[in-house]
């Protein structure tokens, strides 16, 4: 058999338009797995990260930030130059936006509460019951960060 290199191009070729048909849906599945293995264990919003399960779920996140001082724990708002980092801390509750999202809070609120000694973040979901569509409240995840020398950073 002589070396044919056209022969070889051509094999090649058909061998690429074979598979190129598969290329998007394998990258579909890809993209599918990954954003339901993040919604199982990280506590991915199935609103986002692909949206595969928007239109599955009526749930709504939200957050609660409270204050530590000596033998008191206060509730406080929160301040809204935070509220791009709560958003994306409600995506994707991770240990690490978790840790930078106390960080910053507590940065934040050190003048009205000088006294503080920590604060903590909890992340709630509300669900709603499939059958009389009652609200279940969930805590998801919950955080605690110490504020070294009483406050001061």
């Amino acid at each position: 058999m002589p070396n044919d290199p056209a022969g070889t191009d051509r094999s090649r070729e058909t061998l690429f338009q074979r598979l190129a048909p598969l290329i998007p849906g394998l990258l579909l599945i890809i993209v599918a797995s990954n954003q339901i293995y993040l919604a199982h264990t990280r506590d991915l919003n199935p609103w986002k990260g692909g949206g595969f399960g928007m239109f599955a779920t009526g749930l709504t996140r939200h957050t609660h930030v409270f204050v530590i001082r000596p033998g008191d724990e206060l509730e406080v708002d929160l301040p809204e130059d935070l509220d791009d980092l709560e958003d994306r801390l409600l995506v994707l509750p991770t240990d690490q936006r978790l840790a930078e999202f106390a960080d910053e809070l507590a940065e934040a609120l050190q003048a009205e509460h000088p006294n503080q000694t920590g604060v903590r973040v909890e992340v709630w979901s509300t669900y709603h019951d499939i059958e009389d569509l009652t609200p279940e409240t969930s805590l998801i995840r919950n955080f605690e960060s110490e504020v070294p020398h009483g406050g001061a950073r």
